[in-house]
């Protein structure tokens, strides 16, 4: 495991062999180690920099501060990526890393050669959606209401249970 100072934060990665870089964002419920069943094909084309957003593994959230934001790990993975001083990229975002990476993508295009998305989330404004209108974020009061359940779970030590109620605020009843 490797670290480099981004924006005041040790962002911990991991990089693997040689050839154009490729980046990897992962989801809200991983870091840089959901992506080990597939480092090793990756590698071979690639030199591969999996990384840990900030408040992920290895480091513990407090839940002190409002630095855990989609804009925070926005300019955490541009400095990321600026800092490798490798010129352009390819970028590659699961789930909430896909929607960072995506929003990496409309600040800095030029930091960029490809984009993947693998199930990106998140809200879109009027110029991404379809219809012309933003998608609508959760309601003043309706994130406490949906995740302060989860983490009383995982604060008794029901992982299980947190995870059911987690998967089924994205997917819907009965996806557990």
């Amino acid at each position: 495991m490797l670290r480099r100072r981004v924006n005041g934060c040790d962002i911990a990665y991991i990089e693997l062999d040689e050839g154009p870089p490729l980046v990897c964002v992962h989801g809200t419920l991983g870091d840089f180690r959901v992506w080990s069943p597939v480092l090793g094909p990756l590698s071979r084309r690639c030199r591969v920099f999996a990384l840990s957003l900030r408040h992920f593994f290895p480091e513990h959230r407090d839940g002190v501060g409002s630095d855990f934001t989609i804009a925070q790990h926005v300019a955490d993975v541009i400095g990321f990526i600026e800092a490798l001083d490798e010129g352009s990229v390819n970028l590659l975002g699961h789930s909430r890393g896909g929607h960072i990476a995506f929003r990496v993508a409309q600040q800095r295009p030029d930091l960029l050669r490809k984009l993947v998305l693998a199930d990106p989330n998140g809200h879109l404004d009027a110029s991404l959606s379809p219809g012309g209108t933003p998608s609508e974020p959760p309601a003043s009061g309706t994130t406490r209401r949906t995740y302060t359940p989860i983490a009383e779970r995982v604060s008794a030590g029901d992982i299980d249970g947190a995870l059911m109620l987690f998967s089924e605020v994205g997917v819907g009843r009965p996806a557990w």
